[in-house]
């Protein structure tokens, strides 16, 4: 920021020529960014007198400018990241220490990095950061996405240098269907937690362990395109693990493509998950209760 003032980087006077809507500076000794389309990120959208900030040449190009003028100057700073003129649907926060990680649902959004609406995670070597992991490889800080059927899940990342025991809050979750359900699972220790009930999870760090710790999972009941076993009979992957919902008892069996069974196991009734530890491949995945058999086919990496 070239002035004595603070600059509202939302502001429409401010010129910006292949560069992305995002903004990344250093506060508190991590890295914080500010996204002027989506209006999301740990960040400020008030530039302070004098503040250096980052920003990044869009893919399609090798360099940019940022042309600041006189109108973009303002006597406002509140830092609060909402403003009463934003209001947001389908939004989670996730805060750990004082570090934040946004997933926002909208239809526009790819599952890949999205150069106007994400933002990149500009990781710290000092700091508690928590983060998204895409599955073009990108760790963000802001992740747009549209839902993916019934189930959709986002991996989140986790690291701090100090081992101790911290705590994740989720935050507005009241911006989405009361219908939409939001599980927290734990891949270290295997376990899951419904976030609708309890929005805060505790768990011990080692500076040791994957940083690919945790995974949210969103059930949303009103995008079934199925037919009427998926009413009863949820079925979905991540990586090598596969997951099911049901509403009642039952067994699962998973055959390779050549249709030999290389996995049993029970199924009980709500929420399950399978660490399957098969080769990476297509397989197809049958759940069968009393009343009903559903069959799926999904990939496991």
């Amino acid at each position: 920021n070239p002035y004595p003032s603070y600059v509202d980087w939302d502001s429409p006077s401010l010129s910006l020529s292949n560069i992305e809507p995002t903004i990344y500076y250093l506060y508190n000794n991590h890295y914080v960014s500010y996204n002027r389309i989506t209006h999301l990120g740990d960040g400020a959208r008030f530039i302070p007198p004098a503040q250096g900030v980052f920003v990044h040449v869009n893919h399609n190009h090798t360099i940019g400018n940022v042309t600041f003028r006189n109108s973009a100057r303002t006597n406002e700073h509140d830092h609060n990241l909402y403003k009463s003129d934003y209001v947001f649907q389908n939004l989670l926060s996730l805060e750990v220490d004082g570090d934040k990680t946004y997933i926002y649902m909208i239809d526009t959004a790819t599952v890949n990095f999205d150069w106007e609406l994400d933002n990149y995670k500009m990781l710290s070597e000092d700091a508690t950061q928590i983060y998204s992991e895409l599955p073009d490889s990108n760790n963000v800080s802001v992740n747009t996405l549209p839902y993916d059927g019934k189930n959709t899940f986002v991996n989140i990342g986790f690291v701090s240098p100090i081992q101790k025991k911290y705590t994740i809050t989720a935050e507005n979750i009241d911006t989405f269907d009361p219908q939409i359900q939001i599980f927290l699972e734990d891949k270290i220790t295997n376990q899951t937690q419904d976030l609708r009930l309890n929005p805060t999870y505790t768990f011990n760090h080692d500076i040791y362990y994957t940083h690919s710790r945790f995974v949210i999972h969103f059930y949303n009941p009103n995008l079934s395109v199925e037919e009427e076993p998926s009413n009863y009979i949820n079925i979905y992957s991540n990586m090598k693990n596969v997951y099911v919902k049901s509403i009642d008892d039952g067994v699962i069996k998973i055959y390779d493509i050549l249709g030999k069974e290389v996995y049993h196991n029970v199924v009980n009734k709500n929420y399950n998950k399978f660490n399957t530890f098969l080769n990476n491949g297509y397989y197809v995945v049958t759940v069968q209760t009393e009343k009903y058999v559903m069959n799926k086919k999904v990939y496991l990496n």
